[in-house]
């Protein structure tokens, strides 16, 4: 039998290897797990929101998304 503390550390491990690793249980490097929905949709939106409403811009921009 396991104790508190044992299944503690136990479920640590399991959680840090998930958040390390991918489906096949590789590890993957840690710049690599971040999102990168913020760093990369700024400047997309940055051009959506400053350049001319027009159908060119919109279509080119949404296209950029």
């Amino acid at each position: 039998m396991m104790t508190e503390e044992e299944k503690k550390k136990l479920l640590r491990g399991v959680e840090l290897f998930d958040c390390s690793c991918n489906d096949i249980g590789e590890i993957v490097v840690r710049p690599c797990r971040l999102c990168g929905f913020t760093p990369m949709n700024v400047p997309i939106l940055i051009g959506m929101i400053c350049t001319a409403p027009t159908m060119r811009n919109t279509i080119m921009w949404n296209w950029i998304n």
